[in-house]
């Protein structure tokens, strides 16, 4: 009675889940959005963006100008006692920066700007490819869930058609216990497929910081369209996001480069200002002009670095396509075999496993075919479809793989980062 109750109450449970997931009917595609504006390092992002438009601001300012002043003459002895020999100086000054060093300053706060968005994009796509994970675990879950019910269902309907060939003594009881063992562990099977179902949705409730969403994924678990070619997408692999990363750091390394190099020319410090003698009450005005010596000699060695660093990029470039391209070829075969395999559960394996239970079932109504029979035909079809499930989540994670690696989803990053 106990696990009666039990069993009661998690169909009770089950039931109301899919009531009110009716209204939490989500595609990916609002899952994604609802990630993209709630997610916390979307938060992160919109900050970091505003720092680099303040850095910008920053390197646009021309250097300060500074207000002097000098006392000669100030307490002394002899003629130079109290103020009637001092000498006042007031001055303005500033550099003049040579070598057109705001302008670089300026195109390295540009490319350190466009690198960031950069890395934005690919860290969000991150984001939006493990909320698409998370996706397809609520999808593959809830599936699972009705799966493991419908085979308490078959069991049940299995031990009403033993009990009374039992009765009769037609049958052993053998197997009726074998039939309430496995209607048990199906029970079983059942409570934590439900547990697993909350688990997941919670996970993928948090992606957009709201852990109580209890989402219910539309996904056409089944529905796997054959994948496009390798060759298709090695065409476009000059445009993936991480080796888009390489193009902006390149950039970024230029701008560094070009900076180093201006810092290299020799600036002049200038000043002009007004001197008045406190012995005749004259005023007079004073300029001066320095430079500093040996700075271009001096910033050899940080041009020479900044060359390095920007010499490094096209090869590991250039070693990360290399990567890419074996990868996205494993995963496009995996698409591939996965969907082989999949199509042939459902169009060629289930239909037979299905025909064969028939057959199997009028036979032990009349006493053909023992129990055991029937159990194996039984699970079998159970094993099938267990499998087919599986192999549609094994396409569907792959699937976001491709979609990560060709940056499928970069079109809706568009009004979230700018």
């Amino acid at each position: 009675m106990r696990n009666l109750f039990q069993w009661l109450v998690l169909l009770a449970w089950i039931g109301h889940g899919c009531a009110a997931a009716e209204s939490n009917l989500l595609t990916y595609r609002q899952a994604a959005q609802l990630t993209l504006r709630q997610h916390p390092e979307m938060r992160a992002f919109a900050l970091q963006q505003r720092a680099t438009e303040q850095r910008a601001l920053q390197a646009a300012l021309r250097p300060a100008l500074e207000l002097g002043m000098d006392v000669d003459g100030f307490v002394g002895t002899g003629d130079f006692q109290g103020l009637d020999a001092t000498e006042f100086s007031i001055s303005l000054s500033s550099v003049f920066e040579r070598g057109n060093k705001r302008d670089a300053r300026g195109a390295l706060a540009q490319a350190q700007r466009d690198a960031l968005t950069t890395d934005q994009r690919i860290a969000t796509l991150d984001i939006l490819a493990e909320t698409a994970r998370r996706f397809v675990a609520v999808a593959i879950a809830a599936e699972r869930a009705t799966m493991a019910i419908r085979r308490v269902a078959e069991l049940q309907d299995l031990l009403a058609k033993i009990r009374p060939r039992v009765a009769a003594a037609a049958t052993s009881r053998t197997e009726l216990l074998d039939a309430e063992i496995s209607l048990s562990q199906a029970q079983g099977a059942a409570h934590s497929a439900a547990r697993l179902l909350q688990a997941s949705q919670m996970a993928l409730g948090a992606q957009w910081n709201d852990e109580n969403a209890r989402p219910h994924a539309v996904l056409a678990l089944k529905d796997l369209p054959v994948a496009a070619t390798y060759e298709s997408m090695a065409a476009k692999l000059e445009l993936l996001p991480d080796l888009a990363r390489f193009a902006s750091e390149a950039r970024l390394h230029e701008a560094q480069l070009r900076l180093r190099r201006a810092e290299a020319v020799t600036d002049l410090r200038w000043s002009v200002g007004l001197r008045r003698f406190s012995s005749s009450d004259d005023e007079a005005l004073i300029a001066g002009i320095s430079m500093p010596l040996g700075s271009a000699r001096r910033a050899v060695t940080a041009v020479r670095i900044a060359e390095l660093e920007s010499e490094q990029v096209s090869p590991r470039q250039q070693g990360r396509g290399l990567a890419l391209r074996p990868l996205l070829f494993s995963q496009v075969q995996l698409l591939t075999n996965t969907q082989a395999r999949v199509s042939a559960i459902a169009s060629v394996e289930l239909p037979k496993a299905r025909e064969m239970l028939a057959l199997i079932e009028r036979g032990y109504q009349i006493g053909r075919f023992p129990y055991r029979e029937l159990a194996l035909a039984r699970n079998r079809i159970f094993e099938l479809e267990a499998a087919g499930l599986d192999g549609a989540e094994q396409y569907h994670l792959t699937s976001i793989e491709v979609e990560r690696l060709t940056g499928a989803h970069v079109d809706m990053l568009r009004e979230y980062l700018r």
